[in-house]
């Protein structure tokens, strides 16, 4: 009977990824069933006096929800974790987990806990609870490196989750945020209109001179063959640029989906240039310069 009742308890713990207490196993399940499922290797402890079905102990949300029931009732996930749950970026291996000041704990690697003076806007993951858009892409942003810490701001924008002053209010409100200055900054060139890092550094520190004051950002032509939107636009010379040059707008088949768009506006007179991540991020007077000679040569 104790052996039908651990296989009844593994069957039905693997039907839900989720954690549980020791008290919580023992407010379901008789003590026999839950050692024998242990000696079946059917449950594993993923943190001290927390559990969950073996088939899901590797699971990102089994151990973000096992780091909530061992961290307490007021802690909230964050970071890169928080940002994946709401479908910004790809599932880490580490979680992170904000908890009130006081509550120390003895951590696995994957795990590291943030502590936070006041609660944290949240909802529910699962039965994890999880920081708002705006929290999880500023608490991502100050945990990641300066090379890939952008996308999760831009991301967070450009998918509706979270608006400019969403983020804005959040970094305000984190004076030790790693990068803060910049995150500002990010979030002053999403407003104008950039749409990634690559847009924000040509916006700001390449094509920021007067002579690119008649330049449009962000322009929308309609054409024959479809819609396009043009990074910076010259409509005196109709001269478009593209600060990217390696079809990384998201497209399928980026590459012949820029030839075609290529095509569909030069029908119409617009002449597109294209201009490489290394030539923004190093040779910026290269660029400005280049942009320049062909407008003047089309006016």
């Amino acid at each position: 009977m104790a052996n039908a009742d651990a296989l009844a308890m593994i069957d039905e713990l693997e039907r839900v990824p989720r954690a549980w207490t020791w008290r919580q196993l023992e407010a379901h399940w008789s003590r026999s069933a839950i050692n024998g499922a242990l000696r079946r290797d059917g449950i594993t402890r993923v943190l001290p006096g927390i559990y969950a079905a073996t088939l899901h102990c590797e699971s990102f949300l089994v151990r973000a929800h096992a780091a909530h029931l061992w961290c307490g009732p007021t802690s909230v996930l964050i970071g890169p974790g928080a940002a994946a749950a709401w479908e910004l970026c790809n599932v880490p291996r580490e979680v992170d987990v904000a908890t009130a000041y006081g509550v120390s704990r003895g951590c696995p690697p994957w795990l590291t806990l943030h502590r936070h003076a006041a609660p944290i806007p949240h909802a529910l993951w699962g039965q994890c609870p999880v920081a708002t858009p705006a929290w999880a892409a500023v608490t991502a942003y100050a945990q990641s490196s300066p090379r890939n810490r952008d996308g999760y701001i831009y991301r967070a924008v450009q998918s509706g989750k979270a608006r400019p002053d969403d983020l804005r209010t959040v970094a305000k409100q984190l004076p030790r945020v790693r990068g803060r200055a910049h995150l500002f900054q990010v979030i002053a060139a999403i407003e104008e209109g950039a749409e990634s890092h690559l847009e924000m550094v040509g916006l700001r520190r390449v094509f920021n001179t007067r002579d690119f004051a008649d330049f449009v950002r962000q322009h929308w032509v309609r054409t024959a063959g479809g819609n396009y939107r043009l990074d910076m636009f010259h409509p005196a010379s109709r001269t478009a640029v593209e600060l990217d040059g390696t079809g990384t707008h998201g497209k399928p088949d980026s590459r012949q989906y820029d030839i075609t768009r290529d095509v569909n506006v030069a029908a119409e007179g617009i002449l597109t240039l294209r201009l490489s991540s290394h030539d923004i991020e190093s040779r910026a007077r290269w660029c400005r310069d280049r942009v320049l000679s062909v407008v003047n040569s089309r006016m």
